[in-house]
């Protein structure tokens, strides 16, 4: 079980903590990061990329604040942020941007956990304009056949 048969909005730590207890690893339709994408261009790009992988497979999320060891999570750390929020719009506003044809359905929530941290989860729908490139000069397109993306 990953976090996809729970509702973004019901989303809870335990949930999170539920997923390093049982060793769930990454799987076509979860990634865990430990940090966010920095803003600047290869940060973006790598970030674009897992979106569209997601997207061109079925959908997933992206789960920022968890460390991992090969593809494991370790632990639910979360990640410092004054302002959720404002990080969430600053991905929201990547995938906007950065994404062709304009995807839609996208979800993301903060989970605040207990050492004052955030854990920051990305909910990608399934596209149905597949494949969907990331904008760049060479427009790629990218999917999830397994935990790691494949270029189309």
């Amino acid at each position: 079980m990953t976090l996809r048969e729970t509702a973004i909005d019901d989303l809870e730590e335990h949930h999170l903590a539920d997923l390093v207890e049982r060793g769930v690893p990454e799987i076509r339709h979860i990634d865990y990061k430990r940090q966010l994408p920095r803003p600047g261009e290869s940060a973006s790009k790598e970030f674009l990329a897992d979106v569209c992988s997601f997207a061109n497979a079925g959908g997933g999320d992206l789960v920022y604040g968890v460390e991992e060891e090969g593809g494991v999570p370790k632990a639910v750390t979360g990640i410092p942020m004054p302002d959720p929020d404002r990080e969430i719009l600053r991905l929201e506003n990547l995938i906007r941007d950065g994404i062709d044809p304009r995807p839609t359905g996208f979800a993301s929530r903060s989970i605040p956990v207990a050492n004052g941290n955030h854990v920051l989860v990305i909910r990608v729908p399934r596209s149905f304009n597949r494949p969907t490139p990331w904008i760049t000069a060479t427009a790629s397109a990218i999917t999830r056949a397994t935990p790691l993306a494949s270029t189309l």
